[in-house]
């Protein structure tokens, strides 16, 4: 700071207006903490494959940058620098002055352009059967390859748990007889699934019954029978 022009201050923020090289410049800072570097933005969700500007606010030109292996970061030039996302994740990119080890931190979200969520285990499947079990398996596809997911991605719900629960693992137990949806969702992509919960198939007690009474009635044919034969 060659020649301080004029402070502006108030009770947490001070503004100072200085020369450099007799060009007019500016900077805020907390009371008591003067912070000469920032960058514009210092937070930014973008898509794989775009490219933002960066704008650094100092009072030295000796600066370096830093950042993750999933990004392109240019050089510093005119206190600009370019990132470009080459991987989905979540990045820092560090500026320093090397003059006084000062740093600020640019914090990217690099997201996938494409994202699909593809269900197994429910395929033409409308209808269950009270204590049957359905094992979802849930794949990840971003821009088209097949990605890891770790537990807690992915939100399993249903909507009458009295009828169907679902666990955090994808296991569906069919309960009671009734309509259930079971939603899956990833981020926001949100799948759901309607099922209706069947009684187990069984026979007519009547002809439950009747297949019972049989061996007797043919006891009692045979005893005619041979009531016929004497």
């Amino acid at each position: 700071m060659n020649e301080s022009v004029k402070t502006f201050k108030n009770e947490s923020t001070t503004i100072i207006l200085y020369k450099d090289n007799n060009v007019v410049k500016s900077y805020t800072a907390q009371v008591g903490k003067f912070t000469e570097l920032s960058l514009a933005p210092a937070t930014k969700d973008i898509y794989k494959g775009d490219e933002i500007e960066v704008v650094i606010t100092s009072h030295t030109d000796n600066l370096s940058v830093e950042g993750s292996s999933g990004l392109q970061i240019s050089a510093i030039t005119n206190t600009k620098f370019t990132v470009k996302g080459l991987a989905s994740g979540n990045y820092e990119v560090k500026v320093k002055n090397q003059d006084t080890n000062e740093t600020a931190t640019l914090t990217l979200k690099v997201k996938p352009k494409t994202s699909n969520v593809v269900i197994g285990g429910l395929e033409g499947k409308e209808t269950i059967t009270i204590n049957e079990k359905v094992n979802l398996v849930v794949e990840l596809y971003l821009d088209g390859e097949l990605a890891t997911l770790k537990q807690g991605d992915v939100v399993f719900s249903s909507s009458d748990q009295s009828v169907a629960t679902i666990s955090n693992t994808g296991v569906i137990e069919a309960l009671q007889a009734g309509d259930v949806k079971i939603s899956v969702q990833y981020g926001d992509i949100t799948k759901t699934y309607n099922l209706e919960v069947l009684k187990k198939k069984g026979c007519n007690s009547q002809a439950i019954a009747l297949v019972a009474l049989l061996p007797f009635a043919f006891l009692g044919f045979r005893r005619r029978e041979d009531y016929f034969e004497e």
